[in-house]
């Protein structure tokens, strides 16, 4: 994070650095996060990332509201989000969380499934999120601080299988760490 800052100083405004908020997200510093947001404010990728902010920083209804402006495209996984949001039955949040799970499993890229798996954990869809978790560290995706910090996976802390994801996570970032030097 300090490079993202550091950037920013140098080039105010400069719209390339947006992607810096996923990572104050998953620290919890969610108002910094949206600083990074509004450097492409109105963007398709600003209003994909909003609704999760503003979870994270626990304005459930200001989320609700920005959830409507998601594009119904299935990448965004805009049902996910209303059914997770507007009171529906809990089979249909069920049924929703494992298409997500598939569809995220059919994507290469591990930080999606990171993200997702954060609002199925908010959700309370914890063994689809552990699940989705678990194959993005195992693809090279450590996030071991955002595991510890991020306040969507809080409702993950203490569950059966956590500590071990938190192992893996930890294992993953040293190896990273190793081959780099």
């Amino acid at each position: 994070m300090h490079e993202c800052e550091t950037a920013l100083a140098l080039s105010p405004g400069d719209f390339t650095y947006r992607s810096c908020a996923w990572g104050l997200l998953q620290l919890g510093k969610t108002d910094r996060a949206m600083d990074f947001v509004r450097l492409d404010n109105g963007s398709e990728w600003a209003t994909f990332i909003t609704p999760q902010i503003l979870l994270a920083a626990g304005r459930i209804s200001d989320a609700r509201d920005s959830v409507r402006a998601l594009p119904a495209s299935p990448r965004y996984h805009r049902d996910l989000l209303e059914a997770c949001l507007q009171p529906r039955p809990s089979s249909e949040l069920s049924r929703i969380a494992h298409e997500t799970e598939t569809a995220l499993l059919e994507e290469a890229d591990p930080e999606r499934r990171f993200n997702q798996a954060a609002i199925l954990a908010f959700c309370g869809q914890n063994e689809v999120a552990l699940r989705l978790l678990k194959t993005a560290v195992a693809h090279n995706y450590c996030g071991y601080s955002a595991l510890q910090s991020d306040p969507l996976l809080t409702k993950l802390h203490g569950t059966s299988g956590f500590e071990q994801l938190l192992s893996a996570a930890s294992e993953c970032q040293k190896k990273f760490l190793a081959s780099q030097n």
